[in-house]
Formats: C-alpha cells, sequence, structure tokens
C-alpha cells in the first residue's frame, strides 16, 4: 500500500523552524546578551524555561507548518517567525518574561492558522469580474499618477531635497526627528508609498514602460530620504524581486530569508566589528520588538488597561487616557531607563495593553476577516498577478511586528488595500473571455452528445 502524503505538513518548513530556532538562540547567547547587555537584555539559565520554551515551539511548528501557499499561510510564517519566536527566546533567557506571555501569542496565531485551513474553499474558481474598473483602464491610471506626482509636489514643497548624507541607515533616527508631518500627511504617504506607488510599479514592470517605472522608484526614494522610513525604500526592491524571479515561493521566501539574514548580519559584526548590518536587522527587527512585547505583556499584568482610549478615535469623541503619559513613552522609561524613548509594540502586545486577552481574541478576529477576503480574491487572479499582490500585503505583515494592529490597517492603509482589491479588477478582458470560453466549450459538446 503506498503511503498517504500529509495534506499539510511541510517537512522542509519544519526542519527550517527548528533551525531557525536554535540559530536565534546561539545569536543570543553568544552575540546580543553581551553586545546589548545595558539595553536590558540578561542571560539568565534556567532549565526549566528552556524546556519550557522549546517544548511549546515544537509543537506550535507542527501544527503550522504548512504545504499552502496563498496569502494567509504568508501572513501565519511571518507573525510565527518574525515575532513570535524570538519571543520564546527572550523568555528562556529574561526573569520578567513569563509563560502566559508566549502562550498567548503562539496559541493565537495557532488557532488563526486552523481557521485559515477549515475555511478554505476546496478548489480554486476562477470568477468573472464584471462590475470591476480594469486596472488598464486609462482614466484611472491618469489619476494614480496625478496622485503620484501630486503628493511628491507636496512633499518637496514641504520637505526640499533630501541631504545625500542623511540617507544612509544610519542616520534614519536624524532624519525621523527633523520630519514633521501631520497626521492627515502620514495617512496619504501610506497610501501613496504602501499601495499606489507599489501597484504603479508592479504593473509598469508587467507591461515594460520603463518610464513610468523609474519616475514611481524615484519618489519611493525621495519619500524615505525625508521621512526616514525604510519600508518606503524596501518596496521596489521586493517588488522589482517578485517580477524577476516570477516562480518564487514567497512563503519560501519567508522561511529561508530569515534564517540567512540573521546568519549574514551576525558573521559581518563577529567577523569585520562592523555592528550596523546586525542593529539595524537583528537588533531592530528581531530581539528588541521581542523584548518590548514582553515588556508591555509585564505592565499591563501589573497595572490597569487603556481600553482603546489613546487611539486616534477616542481622543475625538473626548475619551481621556487613564496614564497621564503616553504609554510607549512610560514602557521605554520603566523598561529601558530611556523617558523620551518611543517604544512600538507588535500588534498582539498593543492590543493586551488595551483590553488584554479579550483584545488579542477581539483584533485576531479582526485580522481574520480581512484575510480570508483577501485570499478569496487573490484566489482568482493569475499566478503572477496574486504573488506581486502578497508582495505587497507581506509589508504590512512585516509592520504588524512593532506595529498596532488599528494603526497598521487603518492609517497604515492595510484596509485600503483591501478594498482595492475587491473593487479594481486586475484580470484582462482577454483573460477572462479565455475563462468564459473553457467553461462554454464543454457544456456545448454535452448538448451535441444529448441531441
Amino acid at each position: 500500500m503506498k503511503k498517504r502524503k500529509a495534506k499539510y505538513f511541510d517537512r522542509f518548513d519544519f526542519v527550517v523552524f527548528i533551525l531557525y530556532k536554535f540559530l536565534l538562540d546561539l545569536v543570543y547567547i553568544y552575540v546580543h546578551s553581551k553586545t546589548y547587555a545595558y539595553y536590558g537584555f540578561d542571560f539568565v539559565q534556567d532549565s526549566q524555561k528552556m524546556a519550557t520554551s522549546w517544548i511549546l515551539f515544537v509543537i506550535l511548528s507542527l501544527i503550522i507548518v504548512n504545504k499552502d501557499k496563498s496569502i494567509t499561510t504568508v501572513f501565519t510564517y511571518t507573525i510565527f517567525l518574525l515575532s513570535v519566536v524570538p519571543c520564546f527566546t527572550y523568555y528562556q533567557y529574561n526573569t520578567e518574561a513569563t509563560f502566559p506571555m508566549i502562550f498567548s501569542q503562539g496559541v493565537a496565531i495557532v488557532v488563526m492558522e486552523l481557521l485559515f485551513r477549515v475555511t478554505k474553499p476546496k478548489g480554486k474558481k476562477h470568477k468573472p469580474f464584471f462590475g470591476k474598473i480594469s486596472y488598464k483602464n486609462k482614466t484611472l491610471r491618469a489619476l494614480a499618477f496625478v496622485g503620484l506626482l501630486g503628493y511628491f509636489a507636496i512633499m518637496l514643497i514641504q520637505n526640499g531635497l533630501p541631504s545625500l548624507s542623511l540617507m544612509s541607515f544610519t542616520n534614519i533616527s536624524q532624519v525621523r526627528a527633523e520630519s514633521s508631518q501631520s497626521t492627515l500627511m502620514v495617512i496619504l504617504g501610506n497610501l501613496i508609498c504602501k499601495i499606489v506607488c507599489p501597484l504603479f510599479i508592479f504593473v509598469s514592470l508587467k507591461e515594460k514602460k520603463w518610464i513610468p517605472l523609474i519616475i514611481a522608484v524615484l519618489i519611493q526614494v525621495y519619500c524615505y530620504g525625508v521621512t526616514g522610513f525604510k519600508t518606503y525604500l524596501f518596496i521596489p526592491l521586493i517588488i522589482i524581486g517578485v517580477n524577476v524571479f516570477q516562480k518564487l515561493n514567497l512563503k519560501r521566501c519567508v522561511v529561508i530569508g530569515l534564517p540567512l539574514v540573521v546568519i549574514g548580519a551576525t558573521l559581518i559584526y563577529v567577523w569585520f566589528g562592523e555592528i550596523m548590518p546586525y542593529a539595524l536587522t537583528v537588533e531592530r527587527v528581531i530581539f528588541l520588538p521581542a523584548k518590548i512585547k514582553i515588556s508591555y505583556f509585564d505592565f499591563f499584568t501589573k497595572n490597569g488597561f487603556v481600553w482603546f482610549k489613546e487611539s486616534t478615535l477616542a481622543h475625538f469623541l473626548g475619551f481621556e487616557s487613564p496614564y497621564s503619559r503616553d504609554i510607549p513613552y512610560i514602557i521605554g522609561d520603566v523598561y529601558f531607563g530611556r523617558p523620551n524613548m518611543w517604544t512600538n509594540a507588535g500588534f498582539m502586545a498593543d492590543v493586551y495593553s488595551n483590553a488584554g486577552y479579550f483584545g488579542i481574541v477581539l483584533m485576531c478576529a479582526v485580522l481574520y476577516v480581512l484575510l480570508i477576503f483577501t485570499r478569496n480574491h487573490l484566489d482568482n487572479l493569475s499566478n503572477s498577478i496574486s504573488k506581486g499582490l502578497q508582495a505587497v500585503f507581506l509589508l504590512f505583515f512585516i509592520s504588524l511586528n512593532d506595529g498596532g494592529a488599528i494603526s497598521v490597517i487603518f492609517s497604515g492603509g492595510m484596509i485600503f488595500l483591501v478594498l482595492l482589491i475587491v473593487f479594481i479588477n486586475f484580470t484582462s478582458f482577454k483573460k477572462v473571455k479565455r475563462i468564459i470560453k473553457e467553461v462554454e466549450v464543454p457544456v456545448n459538446r454535452v448538448m451535441v452528445h444529448e441531441e
């Protein structure tokens, strides 16, 4: 008898998951805890916590690994590897981290993954996109292009030309300190630089229209230069990479890419003494967000919740926060000894600070609805177009590692990308006609046979 292949389990991904966790532990013990000890990264050996961490991690990994390549799996992998697993490593060696802090995050992402599987359609259904505006519509493209140029003009008037000496990663903090933008301009910037411009770059590459492509890329680089937002700079690289390597498996890129980044940045620091690549990746993207998350959980386990009273909507409605200072500054003061340090938290820690475990359940439910809605629309598109749009979504998933879900979804622009996919037809008319023919031909043959 032939052995049945596992429907979901992916052996390769599981092995890489284990190696990745082992890698993070080693890097933390021999490099991070020594380099950033002054920042509160301790190294306290506790065999019981280590065993607990590894057992829970292996169990969750066995459930999460998945052969599916859709947008929901890309989300699960990104959050688990980038956001949850570093918290497991931090838990092992730091006394303030407790089991409920890692258990709640790990279980939340696993439950979401199981729900994604249960609600996944059995077959891939291609439905005509009548009633939508085609992405090839000339008026739509003209409006998008005018919007890009208009935003660029406003930013140029407000900020002038960027200083070339400040455009390196080493000067990001200074650029952000000098950049002053209203809430409206921040929201507009996210819409332009995280949605409109990336889609413009993607479509221009697909159609080999180089002048619009160059203009869109230059606008992205300029916006990075005057705001210091690294995401704006990484977007063109990701979109171009997906177009060049069209057979790319985005899920597999997340699995392999994260360990390679950790290894590369660590070796550069250990061998050559150059700390900047390590500080910008392993420190600021992996271990520092993990410490901040645990700090949020620790603080709000002992203190009252915020109940979303620090949100923009709450301020508009006249609600006041129960705390005299913004929570990110309080966490920076209490856990890092820096009263003026703004500590962004990942989406689970952020909603925990607002409403505890109920907040985590509520926000995971919101993200679940948005993602299955997005998946069902992306599954109707061609493989290349679906991958390009997934790459844009990946940027929002990465932002959830150190940003609140409400900020990422609304002011960050993710909700607008979902709406764009719903109302814009990314399938050409010829493609739709071909699909309809494929459906009609078998029907005609059956009718002839019956006659």
